[in-house]
């Protein structure tokens, strides 16, 4: 899915020439940002002088381990195509309620969730 959202969902989504060449230029000249190899210790850059004092939360990547339990991959893909066919159902039926009370603007969003959910990736 990343790669479609990136990809610009298939609208144009091209940088005009002068725009590409000075994004590129800038990203040249920036310095790989600093690295520590201490748990503890946070590095970067300050934005002006003085002290800040706040709370500080480290995201660590969870590494999961899947394991295919699978016996029959046409009886899963069949399960899966039933399961998107219903959570379409059920996203149809949340947009036209929305819709019924005069929130044209919020629907829209469930029709997104609907193209997304029929995206093949």
């Amino acid at each position: 899915m990343t790669d479609a959202i990136v990809g610009g969902l298939g609208e144009d989504v091209s940088v005009p020439a002068a725009v590409s060449e000075k994004r590129e230029q800038s990203q040249q000249r920036l310095p790989p940002p600093p690295r520590s190899t201490d748990a503890n210790l946070l590095l970067g850059v300050s934005a002006s002088p003085g002290l800040a004092v706040g709370q500080t939360y480290r995201v660590r990547e969870q590494a999961l381990e899947l394991v295919e339990t699978a016996q029959n991959p046409a009886e899963e893909k069949q399960q899966l195509d039933g399961a998107i066919a219903q959570a379409s159902l059920e996203i149809d039926a949340v947009r036209a309620k929305v819709e019924r009370q005069g929130k044209p603007d919020k629907a829209a969003i469930f029709a997104a969730h609907r193209e997304l959910l029929a995206a093949p990736e």
